[in-house]
């Protein structure tokens, strides 16, 4: 069974199996407070989204 943070981290990376996703779901019910944690989660990926660069890729040298 993995760690709560584990399985929130793999939701949010989209990678979260359906089993793993019911294993969630079955923590979240039984201990609710996990939700606060959730969210926790959620506010932190958003932040780290809106404060990372962009990558940007070097355009390539004109061909003369």
């Amino acid at each position: 069974m993995l760690e709560t943070d584990t399985l929130i981290q793999h939701y949010l990376e989209g990678t979260l199996s359906e089993t793993e996703a019911a294993q969630l779901h079955e923590m979240i019910l039984a201990q609710p407070e996990l939700g606060e944690r959730l969210l926790q989660h959620f506010e932190m990926d958003t932040m780290l989204r809106e404060t990372k660069p962009l990558a940007v890729v070097p355009a390539p040298a004109p061909v003369l």
